[in-house]
């Protein structure tokens, strides 16, 4: 689903007349919650950039696992291996790569994070939920300090490729064969 379908979404599960939640606490007697304050409104946006890309990572995982050779388990069923150690000494083991590339994506991909921020909350109230992609925009088009959002854009890049470099690094591991 588009980023902005799910923004969109979210804005109506949130409103505070006839949103989904509060219409939900109505019901069952409860008050109406301001749900985008300065204190929540961070949170209440991670919830659908969460929500949106677990099923990507899902899948990768998934992937990942289903390639693993059924010999393996069978081994260690006869070894009297239970399933969390199958989990531990096995599956995790195997699937470490991919879980990498899923980390280094997670970690690039928060730093590319608008669409979402900027249809639920604007990056308010009070800039509360502001990311560099909202404060970008805020500069380059809406302050028209072009240069500055430029600059700013920049900076989003070389911090993603600065932070996936230490990523590599911190994660790099000899390949081992199994």
């Amino acid at each position: 689903i588009s980023g902005a379908a799910i923004g969109l979404l979210f804005t109506l599960i949130y409103n505070y007349n006839n949103g989904l939640l509060n219409e939900i606490l109505v019901r069952l007697g409860f008050e109406r919650v301001l749900w985008l304050t300065e204190q929540s409104s961070l949170y209440m946006v991670a919830i659908p950039t969460i929500w949106s890309y677990v099923g990507f990572y899902f899948i990768i995982l998934l992937t990942a696992i289903s390639k693993i050779p059924a010999d393996y388990y069978e081994a260690a069923k006869l070894e009297g291996i239970n399933g969390f150690q199958k989990t531990i000494k096995i599956t995790l083991p195997l699937i470490v790569t991919d879980m990498k590339t899923c980390l280094i994506l997670a970690i690039t991909g928060a730093l590319k994070i608008f669409e979402l921020v900027y249809i639920i909350t604007r990056g308010g109230p009070a800039r509360s939920s502001e990311v560099l992609g909202t404060y970008m925009y805020q500069k380059a088009f809406v302050d028209s300090a072009v240069g500055y959002g430029a600059t700013l854009a920049i900076l989003m890049v070389l911090i993603g490729l600065t932070l996936a470099l230490v990523t590599n690094i911190l994660l790099k591991r000899d390949d081992v064969t199994y």
